[in-house]
């Protein structure tokens, strides 16, 4: 058998108790208060139980009023915090991120994400530093933050984006087959290119060419 109330009417009758009065709810609900005594009336009959006990000054919940008051408190409270949810997705993200990163990767790899970022959310600001310094990145309030080779950062979440792959190129006539171990390049004449900066490095000599 279908109820012969509607749950705005147990939403009226919540919002009177939580308020203390009817005239306090009525202005809340946004309605007079004869209709709102008048559903409320109507809730009582329906379900054949007395709710709320009236008087000149004020309204005060009779026992069943309570179980009722108790139970479907809870369900509105929760609607009231998915209804404020929904809200929240319909505003646009604002706000500001700050980034770090290598120069090479910001530059080559991270420029073009972020710009697609900003079309997406004009109204997120990033605040990029791209730099091959190491950042202290709790004191610049970093939120974010790229990291090659040794990224382990305590406390916080660390994700792989991908693998970066070195090359070592030789001369034929370089005795390059005697190189076994990284650190033995310290002790030959060699290019190190990164990014657009080459840097000509042997034992005595170290020259940046751009």
């Amino acid at each position: 058998m279908a109820a012969s109330y509607s749950l705005d009417d147990l939403r009226y009758f919540c919002t009177i108790v939580k308020l203390g009065s009817f005239k306090k709810a009525s202005a809340n609900l946004d309605m007079s208060l004869s209709t709102l005594s008048r559903r409320i009336r109507l809730l009582e009959q329906a379900l054949q139980l007395t709710l709320l006990n009236r008087d000149a000054h004020r309204v005060t919940l009779t026992h069943t009023g309570e179980l009722y008051y108790d139970r479907y408190r809870k369900l509105f409270e929760e609607v009231e915090c998915i209804e404020q949810a929904l809200c929240d997705e319909k505003d646009p993200p604002k706000g500001k991120i700050r980034i770090c990163a290598p120069i090479y990767m910001g530059k080559h790899f991270l420029s073009p994400i972020f710009c697609d970022f900003l079309l997406q959310y004009p109204d997120i600001q990033l605040d990029l530093r791209f730099s091959n310094n190491l950042i202290d990145i709790e004191k610049e309030a970093i939120d974010i933050a790229f990291r090659v080779r040794n990224p382990a950062i305590d406390n916080w979440v660390i994700r792989e984006l991908k693998l970066i792959h070195n090359v070592l190129c030789a001369h034929p006539d370089h005795d390059y087959q005697s190189i076994t171990h990284p650190k033995q390049l310290e002790q030959h004449p060699k290019i190190a290119w990164v990014g657009s900066v080459a840097i000509k490095q042997s034992a005595n000599e170290r020259r940046v060419q751009f």
